[in-house]
């Protein structure tokens, strides 16, 4: 039960962020600050890239 609460807490951390980030654009009339969100879009992209092409090599599997 404490790790659903963890987890509900940092899912509303992170909505409060992401609307404060879009409220200080729109109120602003600043658009840059957006850069932000599409970082945060972006950054799994690498993980998956590599995982997608190093494919089943894992040194620990018993397959040789």
């Amino acid at each position: 039960m404490a790790g659903m609460v963890h987890i509900i807490a940092l899912a509303f951390l992170l909505a409060v962020g992401s609307l404060s980030v879009i409220l200080s654009c729109a109120l602003y009339s600043n658009w840059l600050p957006l850069l932000v969100v599409i970082a945060y879009l972006l950054a799994p992209f690498p993980n998956i890239l590599c995982k997608r092409l190093a494919g089943n090599s894992d040194f620990m599997s018993e397959e040789s």
